[in-house]
């Protein structure tokens, strides 16, 4: 028998380990949690027979405990988090994309981009870090930029909903509404034109077109879907009174 089928399946826990770096995410102490059981049993066994055995054991108690309160300051919020994450795992594009999603929440546009911008040069088909730069860069009123970095998104994602509706968006308020159309059509084909937001929009968008069969038809297909946002509703009953439904 080759020697590497004997000794791969002695290796291939470590992907789910946390002790060693696999693809783009960095390693995580949550594994080791359950793991650590049996030899700390084993330990605490070995411990309990030699003669300084309970001192020892105290010792090692108190510096684990001392650990513990160390890390428990990485966990004590949100950017506490992400900001570790990133100076201990700086070649983690996951991490800068983190980071820069929190700067994002808190309408840091400048940092946002800057991270995001970190975790393009590690991965630049980091789908989600294409997104989130489109997304500041239209906040910030760069359209030009937020559209290239939306289409770089797809061309790395083709059918990721967010990209192609935020592109759906900025294309409309441009004027385009048969590409914004054409964006609304991928996201509902995407989802199975079962998300009432993205069927409204091409709704909408076909009725600005002047295709008002088809926008008849979509709206009976936002009936059957129940719609709950109430934006959606009240545009609808505009658009029967209009269609003279």
């Amino acid at each position: 028998m080759p020697s590497h089928t004997r000794t791969c399946p002695r290796c291939c826990w470590l992907p789910v380990s946390g002790l060693a770096y696999v693809g783009t995410s960095f390693t995580a102490d949550r594994y080791l949690y359950l793991a650590t059981a049996g030899p700390a049993a084993v330990l605490a066994a070995w411990l309990v027979q030699r003669k300084w055995g309970y001192a020892l054991a105290g010792c090692v108690a108190l510096a684990w405990a001392g650990l513990a309160w160390m890390q428990a300051g990485v966990w004590r919020n949100s950017k506490a988090l992400f900001q570790h994450a990133v100076e201990a795992w700086p070649r983690s594009a996951l991490a800068w994309t983190n980071l820069g999603g929190l700067y994002q929440t808190e309408e840091n546009w400048e940092e946002a981009i800057a991270c995001q911008q970190a975790a393009l040069e590690l991965n630049p088909h980091e789908y989600t870090a294409w997104y989130n730069l489109g997304f500041c860069r239209a906040r910030t009123g760069d359209r030009a930029g937020a559209r290239r970095a939306y289409e770089n998104s797809l061309e790395a994602y083709p059918s990721y909903v967010p990209a192609l509706q935020n592109l759906g968006l900025l294309v409309r308020e441009d004027g385009d509404l048969q590409e914004a159309a054409a964006y609304f059509e991928r996201a509902c084909e995407a989802t199975r034109y079962r998300q009432e937001v993205l069927v409204w929009l091409l709704c909408e968008t076909e009725l600005a077109r002047g295709l008002r069969a088809r926008a008849q038809e979509l709206l009976s297909l936002l009936k059957a879907l129940h719609p709950r946002h109430a934006a959606v509703r009240e545009g609808m009953a505009r658009m029967e009174e209009f269609l003279g439904n």
